[in-house]
């Protein structure tokens, strides 16, 4: 999602302001779904259910905005942009309190900081492949479609197993 401006200005004419405007609205589209969705995996006790709709969602969204950018309205564009932004933005919070609720009371902050650790080791080494994706292909498009098309297998490959756990171990309330 950090090459969102330059698939935009280069592969698809958008002009910097342009595509900022649809890269603020991803952007909004995360913030808001940090919060909300968080409460709402709180409120239905429902976190697995959620990721898993979200990384859908996401493989879906991001899928969309690859092929319809410069082919839809701006306003069209910005909505699909808001729509990758909660499915693909929001997430973080979530697993890290499941983790966190999964975790041994004496290793919940090990297993917490160990996951966050492994996020950001992601966060730094995919855009490096996806540059490289860039220049090898000499395509912007299809970076950004194996990044929609990896969160739908992701999501495919673990939703039986995860589903599974989720109804064996189900989140409880709070006391």
């Amino acid at each position: 999602l950090a090459f969102v401006v330059s698939f935009l200005t280069t592969a698809q004419g958008y002009g910097l302001a342009e595509a900022g405007l649809i890269f603020a609205s991803l952007q909004i589209g995360g913030f808001l779904a940090r919060i909300g969705l968080a409460w709402l995996a709180d409120r239905t006790r429902a976190p697995i259910q959620i990721l898993l709709a979200m990384l859908a969602t996401a493989a879906m969204s991001v899928l969309a905005f690859t092929l319809l950018a410069g082919v839809v309205p701006f306003v069209a564009l910005a909505v699909l942009a808001l729509l990758v932004g909660v499915s693909g933005n929001g997430w973080q919070g979530i697993p890290l309190a499941e983790i966190a609720r999964l975790a041994p009371p004496d290793r919940m902050t090990d297993a917490t900081a160990g996951t966050a650790n492994c996020v950001f080791v992601a966060y730094f080494v995919s855009p490096a492949v996806f540059a490289m994706l860039v220049g090898l292909t000499d395509s912007w498009s299809l970076p950004m479609l194996l990044v929609g098309a990896q969160a739908g297998v992701v999501a495919a490959l673990l939703a039986p197993r995860l589903l599974r756990e989720a109804r064996a171990n189900p989140v409880r309330a709070r006391g």
